[in-house]
């Protein structure tokens, strides 16, 4: 008796329209690639980079192929820091130097020490964006780069951050890793 193959997994939605998908964890439509090519065009050798936000490093942990390339700035610049409001920056293994933000989110590094600050879906958690923006302007060199890339504000993200708590934004996010 001839054994029949097993049929193929119907494709899902997003690998009909994405068929990247299928060997890829980004689409052609991910904002990730975009910003960080992006980014990837400003990043020097000489640089000071800030990871505002730069959490447990699970953005670039779960990552694949360029993709984590791009978001693994170590190697590609003189040094990453990153800052994080959670004391779980502290266990980033993507960062050469982790500072929890105090509670006034005040930036703990000195004036005018970083060459470029860089801040996915991260400004749309902060209480008071006026405070972040003076600190920004504090910590950034002149001549230095801010990017920073937020979800739309009608996308299912940008109403979900808008109905949920501040307080509750990592704990909701650590149920969606």
């Amino acid at each position: 008796m001839q054994q029949l193959p097993s049929p193929k997994p119907a494709a899902t939605v997003l690998q009909r329209l994405y068929p990247e998908r299928r060997f890829s964890r980004f689409h052609r439509d991910e904002g990730r690639f975009i910003f960080y090519s992006l980014v990837a065009d400003l990043l020097k050798a000489e640089d000071v980079v800030l990871d505002l936000g730069a959490g447990r490093g699970q953005q670039v942990q779960s990552a694949k192929g360029h993709l984590r390339f791009l978001l693994d700035f170590r190697g590609r610049c003189k040094k990453v820091i990153g800052v994080d409001p959670d004391e779980i920056v502290l266990s980033n293994p993507f960062l050469n130097e982790a500072y929890v933000m105090d509670q006034d989110g005040k930036i703990p590094l000195a004036d005018n020490s970083v060459d470029l600050i860089c801040s996915f879906a991260v400004l749309e958690h902060v209480g008071e964006p006026h405070k972040l923006a003076k600190e920004v302007q504090r910590v950034l060199r002149p001549g230095g780069w801010f990017c920073s890339w937020t979800p739309n504000k009608w996308s299912y993200i940008g109403i979900l951050v808008r109905i949920v708590p501040n307080r509750l934004h990592s704990r909701l996010a650590s149920l969606v890793d």
